[in-house]
């Protein structure tokens, strides 16, 4: 389970927030100063990578196919041919790979 929550579910919690005790004009300083702050945090989602294939020279498959690696791990990975659509359909469209099966890069801009 993650720790991931969405910067606007704590806005809103800062906003439920009893404050007991306080004077109206101490509660709307202090919800703002909150606010604001957690407006400040970065996401916590990080942006998918974008990659593109690099032909590999010098190497082939055994059906003579090229052998092909990601711009962004290095790892080599066979993307055209007879074995792209055996893979989960996150990874492939059945015809060439359209992420990294290592890293996870977004290849459709990139081919």
């Amino acid at each position: 389970m993650s720790d991931l929550i969405r910067r606007q579910d704590a806005i809103d919690a800062a906003n439920r927030t009893d404050y007991r005790g306080l004077t109206i004009e101490e509660v709307t300083w202090v919800t703002d100063e909150v606010v604001k702050e957690l407006q400040k945090l970065p996401s916590a989602e990080q942006e998918r990578k974008k990659g593109k294939w690099i032909e590999v020279h010098g190497y082939a498959t055994p059906g003579g196919d090229p052998v092909w690696k990601c711009s962004e791990c290095g790892k080599g990975i066979h993307v055209y041919g007879i074995e792209a659509p055996s893979y989960n359909r996150d990874y492939t469209d059945g015809h060439q790979w359209v992420a990294c099966p290592n890293c996870g890069a977004d290849m459709r801009d990139g081919q």
